[in-house]
């Protein structure tokens, strides 16, 4: 089964993906978040529609998803139309517009994780500090084994991913990638009744 998914990033096309072996083909519908990959990573996407065969011979390898993230679909399939609708008006990527109209926290993705080889350690523990790359994440990464995901991200978006790769190809540091989960949290209210009936109204 092939599947039009609009994944939550800045593209303004819906990708098509074939459905897993892993999930029976009645289970795929419009409105389920489906996790599928966009380049090297892992993003959350929405099944708009589904078909048995496409109109024409793809030009390009289509890729299975990844995984199913719901039991059942998050947004009813009339909906779709008003999703599409409200991309073409704003011209925003309908994989956005979706993510916006959900409650926030429902869109996993894969993140690189740094986390300090045993080599890395040894190497490392036998130097002294002022031989230690200056950074002040890397007294973070000896002290935790590990970087947050947050740091990491920071880090990659600048020029210190130079060094982070120079520790991987030295076998100091493993860089992977993992996948984020559902960060929603239960709303609780806190209520307040009176125990008996004896106070004057």
């Amino acid at each position: 089964m092939y599947l039009e998914v609009a994944v939550a990033s800045p593209i303004s096309n819906t990708l098509t993906y074939k459905s897993s072996p892993d999930f029976p083909a009645s289970v795929y519908r419009p409105g389920l978040r489906v996790l599928v990959p966009l380049g090297p990573r892992l993003v959350t996407g929405y099944i708009l529609r589904c078909a048995h065969h496409l109109d024409a011979d793809p030009q390009y390898a289509i890729r299975a998803i990844n995984d199913l993230l719901d039991p059942e679909p998050i947004f009813p399939e009339n909906m779709v139309a008003f999703f599409e609708w409200l991309a073409g008006y704003y011209h925003y990527p309908i994989g956005e517009v979706i993510k916006s109209a959900l409650p926030g926290g429902l869109t996993p993705q894969s993140e690189r994780r740094v986390t300090l080889t045993s080599t890395g350690q040894s190497y490392f523990s036998g130097q002294s500090p002022a031989e230690h790359p200056a950074q002040p994440w890397f007294n973070k990464l000896l002290a935790d084994q590990r970087l947050s995901l947050t740091t990491t991200k920071q880090i990659w978006r600048s020029k210190e991913r130079r060094l982070l790769k120079k520790l991987e190809n030295a076998g100091h540091v493993i860089i992977e990638n993992v996948v984020s989960t559902d960060s929603i949290k239960t709303k609780t209210e806190t209520c307040y009744a009176v125990a008996n009936s004896d106070y004057p109204t």
